[in-house]
């Protein structure tokens, strides 16, 4: 699933020029080669991709730490089990 990018509509179109229209795609740019876009110096490739990576990150991890939900009577069987 490819995500667009949105972070106003004048970056967006400067990335879409140069072939970047997802942050998938801006996730995976090297600095150089986005700082090679113009308007785009390295600190701020730097910025946007480093940014878009721990994006990506944040939601990974939010994702993998999801915990299953269980039933009320289970859990007050675990409960139960503790106190003797």
């Amino acid at each position: 699933m490819n995500t667009p990018i949105l972070n106003g509509s004048a970056t967006a179109a400067l990335l879409a020029e140069n072939g970047i229209t997802s942050t998938e795609e801006l996730a995976t740019q090297k600095i150089g080669s986005l700082a090679a876009v113009k308007g785009f110096s390295e600190m701020r490739s730097r910025r946007k991709i480093t940014g878009t990576q721990a994006l990506f990150a944040a939601v990974t991890t939010k994702i993998d730490t999801r915990t299953e939900t269980v039933p009320a009577k289970d859990m007050a069987k675990k409960k139960a089990n503790k106190k003797k």
